[in-house]
Protein backbone atom coordinates (compact mmCIF):
# COMPACT_ATOMS: atom_id res chain seq x y z
CA UNK A 1 0.00 0.00 0.00
CA UNK A 2 1.04 3.27 -0.89
CA UNK A 3 1.53 6.26 2.23
CA UNK A 4 1.30 9.52 1.65
CA UNK A 5 4.03 11.93 3.21
CA UNK A 6 1.59 13.14 4.94
CA UNK A 7 0.42 9.68 6.01
CA UNK A 8 3.57 8.03 7.04
CA UNK A 9 4.32 10.50 10.11
CA UNK A 10 1.03 10.35 11.48
CA UNK A 11 0.97 6.15 11.68
CA UNK A 12 4.83 6.38 12.82
CA UNK A 13 3.63 8.47 15.47
CA UNK A 14 0.83 6.53 16.57
CA UNK A 15 3.17 4.07 16.95
CA UNK A 16 5.82 5.43 18.74
CA UNK A 17 2.95 6.62 21.28
CA UNK A 18 1.67 3.39 21.76
CA UNK A 19 5.48 1.87 22.28
CA UNK A 20 5.79 5.02 24.75
CA UNK A 21 2.94 4.20 26.65
CA UNK A 22 3.75 0.29 26.90
CA UNK A 23 7.12 0.94 28.00
CA UNK A 24 5.72 3.35 30.74
CA UNK A 25 3.29 0.89 31.49
CA UNK A 26 6.21 -1.99 31.73
CA UNK A 27 8.90 0.35 33.66
CA UNK A 28 5.56 1.15 36.32
CA UNK A 29 5.16 -2.49 36.64
CA UNK A 30 9.53 -3.03 37.58
CA UNK A 31 9.97 -0.21 39.79
CA UNK A 32 6.55 -1.61 41.64
CA UNK A 33 8.32 -4.73 42.25
CA UNK A 34 11.55 -3.17 43.27
CA UNK A 35 9.57 -1.30 45.55
CA UNK A 36 7.90 -4.10 46.90
CA UNK A 37 11.33 -6.48 47.20
CA UNK A 38 13.19 -3.48 49.02
CA UNK A 39 10.46 -3.21 51.89
CA UNK A 40 9.62 -7.09 52.21
CA UNK A 41 12.27 -7.74 54.82
CA UNK A 42 11.42 -4.82 56.95
CA UNK A 43 10.39 -4.99 60.65
CA UNK A 44 7.19 -6.93 61.92
CA UNK A 45 4.64 -4.47 61.74
CA UNK A 46 5.66 -2.76 57.95
CA UNK A 47 5.04 -6.90 57.06
CA UNK A 48 1.79 -6.45 58.09
CA UNK A 49 0.82 -3.33 56.08
CA UNK A 50 3.22 -4.44 53.27
CA UNK A 51 0.76 -6.94 52.20
CA UNK A 52 -1.74 -4.24 51.82
CA UNK A 53 -0.13 -2.37 51.05
CA UNK A 54 0.88 -5.07 48.32
CA UNK A 55 -2.42 -5.73 47.23
CA UNK A 56 -3.17 -2.12 46.61
CA UNK A 57 -0.09 -1.54 44.18
CA UNK A 58 -1.88 -4.53 41.86
CA UNK A 59 -4.71 -3.45 41.79
CA UNK A 60 -3.28 0.09 40.84
CA UNK A 61 -0.61 -1.24 38.33
CA UNK A 62 -2.95 -3.79 36.62
CA UNK A 63 -5.89 -1.37 36.51
CA UNK A 64 -8.08 -4.45 38.11
CA UNK A 65 -10.65 -3.39 40.08
CA UNK A 66 -10.42 -6.53 42.82
CA UNK A 67 -7.64 -8.19 44.68
CA UNK A 68 -7.80 -10.45 47.13
CA UNK A 69 -4.92 -12.43 48.82
CA UNK A 70 -5.99 -15.67 50.40
CA UNK A 71 -3.60 -17.40 52.84
CA UNK A 72 -3.39 -21.23 53.20
CA UNK A 73 -4.36 -22.50 56.84
CA UNK A 74 -2.34 -24.57 58.48
CA UNK A 75 -4.21 -27.87 58.00
CA UNK A 76 -4.35 -27.17 54.36
CA UNK A 77 -8.20 -27.39 54.30
CA UNK A 78 -9.29 -23.73 53.89
CA UNK A 79 -8.16 -20.10 53.57
CA UNK A 80 -8.35 -16.85 55.25
CA UNK A 81 -8.48 -13.43 53.43
CA UNK A 82 -5.23 -11.62 54.28
CA UNK A 83 -5.89 -8.66 52.30
CA UNK A 84 -8.12 -7.38 49.65
CA UNK A 85 -9.07 -4.15 47.40
CA UNK A 86 -12.70 -3.67 47.01
CA UNK A 87 -13.52 -7.80 47.56
CA UNK A 88 -17.29 -8.43 48.36
CA UNK A 89 -17.83 -8.91 52.05
CA UNK A 90 -19.74 -11.67 51.53
CA UNK A 91 -16.64 -13.28 49.87
CA UNK A 92 -14.24 -12.38 52.97
CA UNK A 93 -16.20 -12.03 55.81
CA UNK A 94 -15.58 -15.47 56.49
CA UNK A 95 -13.09 -16.94 59.22
CA UNK A 96 -12.01 -19.31 57.10
CA UNK A 97 -13.38 -19.94 53.47
CA UNK A 98 -12.95 -23.72 52.02
CA UNK A 99 -10.86 -24.80 49.61
CA UNK A 100 -13.03 -26.06 46.72
CA UNK A 101 -11.62 -28.01 43.47
CA UNK A 102 -14.37 -25.99 41.72
CA UNK A 103 -13.17 -22.30 42.92
CA UNK A 104 -10.79 -20.14 41.63
CA UNK A 105 -8.75 -20.50 44.45
CA UNK A 106 -9.36 -24.14 44.72
CA UNK A 107 -8.19 -24.94 41.39
CA UNK A 108 -5.38 -22.85 41.22
CA UNK A 109 -4.13 -24.51 44.48
CA UNK A 110 -4.55 -27.73 43.15
CA UNK A 111 -2.81 -27.04 39.64
CA UNK A 112 0.04 -25.64 41.25
CA UNK A 113 0.25 -23.23 38.41
CA UNK A 114 -1.14 -19.75 37.01
CA UNK A 115 -4.61 -19.96 35.80
CA UNK A 116 -6.49 -17.07 33.61
CA UNK A 117 -9.99 -17.11 33.41
CA UNK A 118 -11.02 -15.07 30.28
CA UNK A 119 -14.66 -15.13 31.58
CA UNK A 120 -15.30 -16.23 34.80
CA UNK A 121 -19.00 -16.59 34.63
CA UNK A 122 -19.30 -18.42 31.64
CA UNK A 123 -15.76 -21.08 32.19
CA UNK A 124 -16.65 -24.72 32.58
CA UNK A 125 -14.09 -24.86 35.29
CA UNK A 126 -15.62 -23.60 37.84
CA UNK A 127 -18.73 -23.14 40.25
CA UNK A 128 -20.87 -20.25 39.25
CA UNK A 129 -20.90 -18.37 42.44
CA UNK A 130 -23.65 -15.77 42.27
CA UNK A 131 -21.77 -13.43 44.16
CA UNK A 132 -19.35 -12.99 41.51
CA UNK A 133 -21.99 -12.87 39.05
CA UNK A 134 -24.15 -10.31 40.20
CA UNK A 135 -20.78 -8.14 41.08
CA UNK A 136 -19.72 -8.99 37.72
CA UNK A 137 -16.21 -10.16 38.89
CA UNK A 138 -15.10 -11.50 34.82
CA UNK A 139 -11.54 -11.34 33.71
CA UNK A 140 -8.90 -12.60 36.33
CA UNK A 141 -5.85 -14.13 37.26
CA UNK A 142 -4.76 -16.20 39.90
CA UNK A 143 -1.09 -17.55 40.94
CA UNK A 144 0.09 -19.89 44.14
CA UNK A 145 1.94 -17.84 46.57
CA UNK A 146 5.34 -19.92 47.36
CA UNK A 147 6.46 -23.12 46.20
CA UNK A 148 4.00 -25.54 44.17
CA UNK A 149 5.00 -28.15 46.72
CA UNK A 150 4.41 -26.01 49.61
CA UNK A 151 2.05 -23.24 49.40
CA UNK A 152 1.41 -20.35 50.59
CA UNK A 153 -1.47 -19.05 49.36
CA UNK A 154 -3.45 -18.11 46.57
CA UNK A 155 -3.15 -14.59 45.13
CA UNK A 156 -6.11 -13.33 42.88
CA UNK A 157 -7.04 -10.28 40.59
CA UNK A 158 -9.98 -9.81 38.38
CA UNK A 159 -11.54 -7.06 36.29
CA UNK A 160 -15.16 -6.11 36.18
CA UNK A 161 -15.38 -6.47 32.48
CA UNK A 162 -13.95 -9.39 29.86
CA UNK A 163 -10.82 -8.72 29.13
CA UNK A 164 -7.74 -10.19 27.83
CA UNK A 165 -4.47 -10.15 30.29
CA UNK A 166 -0.64 -10.54 28.60
CA UNK A 167 2.51 -12.14 29.58
CA UNK A 168 4.25 -9.50 31.28
CA UNK A 169 0.75 -8.89 33.32
CA UNK A 170 1.04 -12.02 34.69
CA UNK A 171 4.61 -11.93 35.21
CA UNK A 172 4.09 -8.61 37.27
CA UNK A 173 1.56 -10.75 39.61
CA UNK A 174 3.97 -13.82 39.80
CA UNK A 175 6.85 -11.23 41.23
CA UNK A 176 4.43 -9.81 44.09
CA UNK A 177 3.26 -13.03 44.67
CA UNK A 178 6.82 -13.88 45.80
CA UNK A 179 7.11 -10.87 47.42
CA UNK A 180 4.31 -11.99 49.49
CA UNK A 181 5.94 -15.41 49.65
CA UNK A 182 8.53 -13.86 51.18
CA UNK A 183 6.44 -11.99 54.05
CA UNK A 184 4.80 -14.95 54.63
CA UNK A 185 8.10 -17.33 55.04
CA UNK A 186 9.43 -14.52 57.12
CA UNK A 187 6.44 -14.31 59.99
CA UNK A 188 6.32 -18.26 59.39
CA UNK A 189 10.17 -18.62 60.47
CA UNK A 190 9.97 -15.56 63.10
CA UNK A 191 6.84 -17.34 65.10
CA UNK A 192 8.81 -20.97 65.15
CA UNK A 193 12.05 -19.40 66.32
CA UNK A 194 9.83 -17.41 68.95
CA UNK A 195 8.59 -21.01 70.01
CA UNK A 196 11.45 -22.49 69.63
CA UNK A 197 13.43 -19.79 71.83
CA UNK A 198 10.76 -19.99 74.56
CA UNK A 199 10.99 -24.08 74.94
CA UNK A 200 14.82 -23.32 75.25
CA UNK A 201 14.06 -20.57 77.68
CA UNK A 202 12.05 -22.75 79.67
CA UNK A 203 14.22 -26.08 79.08
CA UNK A 204 17.32 -23.49 80.14
CA UNK A 205 15.82 -22.61 83.58
CA UNK A 206 14.32 -26.18 84.30
CA UNK A 207 18.02 -26.93 83.91
CA UNK A 208 19.26 -24.22 85.78
CA UNK A 209 17.31 -24.82 88.86
CA UNK A 210 18.22 -28.89 88.80
CA UNK A 211 21.96 -27.63 88.56
CA UNK A 212 21.91 -25.48 90.99
CA UNK A 213 19.39 -27.83 92.94
CA UNK A 214 22.75 -30.37 92.75
CA UNK A 215 25.39 -27.70 93.62
CA UNK A 216 23.18 -26.26 96.73
CA UNK A 217 22.98 -29.78 98.45
CA UNK A 218 26.30 -31.15 97.64
CA UNK A 219 28.02 -27.06 99.28
CA UNK A 220 25.58 -26.94 102.24
CA UNK A 221 24.76 -30.10 103.13
CA UNK A 222 28.25 -31.00 103.88
CA UNK A 223 28.80 -27.78 106.56
CA UNK A 224 25.68 -28.54 107.51
CA UNK A 225 26.17 -32.60 108.67
CA UNK A 226 29.67 -30.79 110.36
CA UNK A 227 28.16 -28.00 112.29
CA UNK A 228 25.30 -30.97 113.41
CA UNK A 229 28.73 -33.08 114.19
CA UNK A 230 30.55 -30.24 116.03
CA UNK A 231 27.63 -29.29 118.50
CA UNK A 232 26.71 -32.96 118.88
CA UNK A 233 30.46 -33.08 119.91
CA UNK A 234 29.88 -30.49 121.94
CA UNK A 235 26.89 -31.78 124.05
CA UNK A 236 28.41 -34.96 124.38
CA UNK A 237 31.99 -33.48 125.77
CA UNK A 238 29.68 -31.54 128.47
CA UNK A 239 27.89 -35.05 129.37
CA UNK A 240 30.82 -36.89 130.14
CA UNK A 241 32.51 -34.07 132.15
CA UNK A 242 30.02 -34.56 135.34
CA UNK A 243 31.38 -32.23 138.09
CA UNK A 244 33.97 -30.06 136.54
CA UNK A 245 31.62 -28.31 134.25
CA UNK A 246 29.52 -25.51 135.63
CA UNK A 247 26.49 -25.43 136.22
CA UNK A 248 25.92 -22.53 133.66
CA UNK A 249 27.20 -24.60 131.32
CA UNK A 250 24.68 -27.14 131.93
CA UNK A 251 21.90 -24.39 130.88
CA UNK A 252 23.35 -24.50 127.39
CA UNK A 253 22.44 -28.50 126.70
CA UNK A 254 18.75 -27.33 125.89
CA UNK A 255 20.39 -24.29 123.61
CA UNK A 256 22.88 -26.85 121.68
CA UNK A 257 19.73 -29.11 121.64
CA UNK A 258 17.87 -26.52 119.50
CA UNK A 259 20.76 -25.60 117.38
CA UNK A 260 21.03 -29.60 116.39
CA UNK A 261 17.27 -29.42 115.28
CA UNK A 262 17.80 -26.22 113.20
CA UNK A 263 20.48 -27.59 111.42
CA UNK A 264 18.91 -30.76 111.49
CA UNK A 265 15.79 -28.93 110.02
CA UNK A 266 17.59 -26.94 107.32
CA UNK A 267 19.66 -30.24 105.90
CA UNK A 268 15.95 -31.44 105.50
CA UNK A 269 14.71 -27.86 103.77
CA UNK A 270 17.19 -28.74 101.45
CA UNK A 271 16.93 -32.35 100.50
CA UNK A 272 12.90 -31.52 100.05
CA UNK A 273 14.19 -28.53 97.63
CA UNK A 274 15.88 -30.71 95.77
CA UNK A 275 12.87 -32.83 95.31
CA UNK A 276 11.22 -29.92 93.91
CA UNK A 277 13.36 -29.29 91.52
CA UNK A 278 12.96 -30.90 87.67
CA UNK A 279 14.88 -34.25 87.31
CA UNK A 280 15.82 -33.44 83.91
CA UNK A 281 14.08 -36.37 82.24
CA UNK A 282 14.78 -36.62 79.01
CA UNK A 283 11.96 -37.01 76.08
CA UNK A 284 14.08 -38.63 73.30
CA UNK A 285 12.99 -38.51 69.23
CA UNK A 286 14.76 -39.06 66.42
CA UNK A 287 15.92 -36.41 64.86
CA UNK A 288 17.79 -34.56 62.42
CA UNK A 289 21.20 -33.12 63.78
CA UNK A 290 21.81 -30.97 61.09
CA UNK A 291 18.63 -28.94 61.49
CA UNK A 292 18.56 -29.03 65.12
CA UNK A 293 22.03 -27.27 64.96
CA UNK A 294 20.59 -24.86 62.44
CA UNK A 295 18.14 -23.93 64.18
CA UNK A 296 19.69 -23.51 67.94
CA UNK A 297 22.53 -21.70 65.50
CA UNK A 298 19.97 -19.15 64.14
CA UNK A 299 18.81 -17.80 67.62
CA UNK A 300 22.35 -17.71 69.08
CA UNK A 301 23.99 -15.82 65.77
CA UNK A 302 21.03 -13.01 65.64
CA UNK A 303 24.02 -10.55 65.54
CA UNK A 304 26.77 -12.74 63.87
CA UNK A 305 26.52 -10.33 60.64
CA UNK A 306 26.56 -7.03 63.87
CA UNK A 307 30.03 -8.29 64.91
CA UNK A 308 31.31 -9.26 61.37
CA UNK A 309 31.50 -12.84 62.16
CA UNK A 310 32.28 -15.10 59.40
CA UNK A 311 30.17 -18.09 59.92
CA UNK A 312 30.34 -21.73 58.40
CA UNK A 313 28.67 -24.78 58.30
CA UNK A 314 30.31 -28.14 57.38
CA UNK A 315 27.70 -30.41 58.16
CA UNK A 316 27.70 -34.05 56.67
CA UNK A 317 24.36 -34.46 54.79
CA UNK A 318 24.61 -37.93 55.26
CA UNK A 319 24.24 -38.57 58.73
CA UNK A 320 21.71 -41.09 60.43
CA UNK A 321 19.45 -39.78 62.61
CA UNK A 322 20.33 -39.24 66.46
CA UNK A 323 17.98 -40.36 69.20
CA UNK A 324 17.95 -36.94 71.40
CA UNK A 325 15.59 -34.62 73.37
CA UNK A 326 15.74 -31.80 70.98
CA UNK A 327 15.58 -29.25 73.09
CA UNK A 328 18.22 -30.07 75.55
CA UNK A 329 20.66 -30.38 73.28
CA UNK A 330 19.60 -26.96 71.51
CA UNK A 331 19.83 -25.48 74.62
CA UNK A 332 23.86 -26.89 74.74
CA UNK A 333 24.29 -25.71 71.33
CA UNK A 334 23.08 -22.40 72.30
CA UNK A 335 25.14 -21.78 75.32
CA UNK A 336 28.42 -23.05 73.28
CA UNK A 337 27.80 -21.15 70.27
CA UNK A 338 27.08 -17.91 72.15
CA UNK A 339 30.62 -19.06 74.19
CA UNK A 340 32.10 -18.89 70.80
CA UNK A 341 31.12 -15.40 69.83
CA UNK A 342 32.11 -14.41 72.77
CA UNK A 343 35.34 -15.51 72.81
CA UNK A 344 35.45 -13.73 69.04
CA UNK A 345 34.41 -10.18 70.48
CA UNK A 346 37.75 -8.88 70.92
CA UNK A 347 39.66 -11.31 67.96
CA UNK A 348 40.99 -9.83 64.92
CA UNK A 349 39.82 -12.99 62.72
CA UNK A 350 36.36 -13.53 63.48
CA UNK A 351 35.63 -17.27 62.22
CA UNK A 352 32.68 -19.53 63.74
CA UNK A 353 32.52 -23.30 62.16
CA UNK A 354 29.24 -25.30 63.05
CA UNK A 355 30.00 -28.72 62.02
CA UNK A 356 28.83 -32.45 62.28
CA UNK A 357 30.28 -35.92 61.73
CA UNK A 358 30.06 -39.60 62.29
CA UNK A 359 32.14 -41.22 64.91
CA UNK A 360 33.25 -44.22 66.54
CA UNK A 361 30.52 -46.60 68.31
CA UNK A 362 27.34 -45.45 67.35
CA UNK A 363 27.79 -41.66 67.48
CA UNK A 364 27.30 -38.43 65.74
CA UNK A 365 30.13 -35.73 66.91
CA UNK A 366 29.45 -31.82 67.33
CA UNK A 367 32.00 -29.38 67.05
CA UNK A 368 31.36 -25.41 67.63
CA UNK A 369 34.87 -24.10 66.46
CA UNK A 370 36.04 -20.26 66.66
CA UNK A 371 39.28 -18.30 66.11
CA UNK A 372 38.97 -16.29 69.57
CA UNK A 373 41.01 -16.25 72.45
CA UNK A 374 41.09 -19.65 73.37
CA UNK A 375 40.75 -21.41 76.68
CA UNK A 376 43.74 -21.15 79.40
CA UNK A 377 45.10 -24.77 79.31
CA UNK A 378 45.23 -24.72 83.20
CA UNK A 379 41.35 -24.01 83.40
CA UNK A 380 40.00 -26.00 80.48
CA UNK A 381 39.44 -28.90 83.12
CA UNK A 382 37.55 -26.68 85.51
CA UNK A 383 35.40 -25.48 82.61
CA UNK A 384 34.12 -28.56 82.36
CA UNK A 385 33.78 -29.43 86.51
CA UNK A 386 31.09 -28.00 88.71
CA UNK A 387 34.07 -27.29 91.17
CA UNK A 388 35.44 -24.92 88.49
CA UNK A 389 32.14 -22.72 89.00
CA UNK A 390 33.88 -19.06 90.07
CA UNK A 391 31.59 -17.00 92.79
CA UNK A 392 30.32 -14.24 89.72
CA UNK A 393 29.52 -17.33 87.31
CA UNK A 394 32.36 -15.88 85.11
CA UNK A 395 33.65 -17.78 81.65
CA UNK A 396 30.19 -19.83 81.62
CA UNK A 397 31.19 -22.53 83.30
CA UNK A 398 28.01 -23.12 84.51
CA UNK A 399 26.32 -22.88 81.31
CA UNK A 400 29.55 -25.61 80.31
CA UNK A 401 28.40 -27.75 83.37
CA UNK A 402 24.73 -27.78 82.61
CA UNK A 403 25.41 -28.53 79.33
CA UNK A 404 27.89 -31.50 80.20
CA UNK A 405 25.48 -33.13 82.17
CA UNK A 406 22.58 -32.61 80.04
CA UNK A 407 24.82 -34.47 76.92
CA UNK A 408 26.13 -37.28 79.80
CA UNK A 409 22.71 -38.15 80.29
CA UNK A 410 22.03 -38.53 76.58
CA UNK A 411 25.12 -40.78 76.68
CA UNK A 412 27.40 -39.03 75.04
CA UNK A 413 30.54 -36.81 76.02
CA UNK A 414 31.59 -32.91 75.74
CA UNK A 415 35.17 -31.65 75.60
CA UNK A 416 37.16 -28.88 74.41
CA UNK A 417 40.13 -28.80 72.48
CA UNK A 418 42.41 -26.21 70.66
CA UNK A 419 41.17 -25.03 67.16
CA UNK A 420 43.89 -25.76 64.95
CA UNK A 421 44.44 -21.56 63.60
CA UNK A 422 43.89 -20.93 67.05
CA UNK A 423 41.18 -20.42 69.44
CA UNK A 424 38.71 -23.14 70.93
CA UNK A 425 36.58 -26.30 69.62
CA UNK A 426 33.68 -27.53 72.26
CA UNK A 427 33.16 -31.05 70.57
CA UNK A 428 30.38 -33.47 71.58
CA UNK A 429 28.59 -36.94 71.17
CA UNK A 430 24.98 -38.29 70.63
CA UNK A 431 23.89 -41.66 69.55
CA UNK A 432 22.61 -42.30 66.68
CA UNK A 433 19.25 -44.02 66.38
CA UNK A 434 19.38 -47.85 67.22
CA UNK A 435 18.44 -48.81 63.64
CA UNK A 436 21.29 -47.76 62.89
CA UNK A 437 23.43 -49.87 65.11
CA UNK A 438 23.05 -47.54 67.87
CA UNK A 439 23.26 -49.37 71.54
CA UNK A 440 21.60 -46.51 73.30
Amino acid sequence: MNLSAETVPRELAEEYSQAQQELGNRTRQLMAVARLSRRVLASPELRKLLMKETVALIARVLRVDYVKFLVLLPHGKAFRLQADVSWPDDLGSQSEIPVTPDSVAGYTLRRGMPVIVQDRRTDPRFEASVAITERDLVSGMSVVVGAAEAPQGVLCAYTSNRRTFVEKELLFLLAAAKALGIVIEREATESRMHRLRDRLLSASRASAMAELGTLLAHQLNQPLSALVNYVQACRRKIAFSGAQVPEQIYQLMDVIDKAVREAERAASILRRFRALVPSGELHTLEEDINRTLKDAASLALADAAEKQIEVRYRLDPKLPKVVIDAIQIQQVLYELIRHAVGSLEHSQRRQLILSTQLADGGMVEVQVADTGEGIDPTRRDQLMLLEGISEDGKDGAIALAIGRSIIETHGGKLWVSDTADGGATFHFTVPVSSDKGSSF
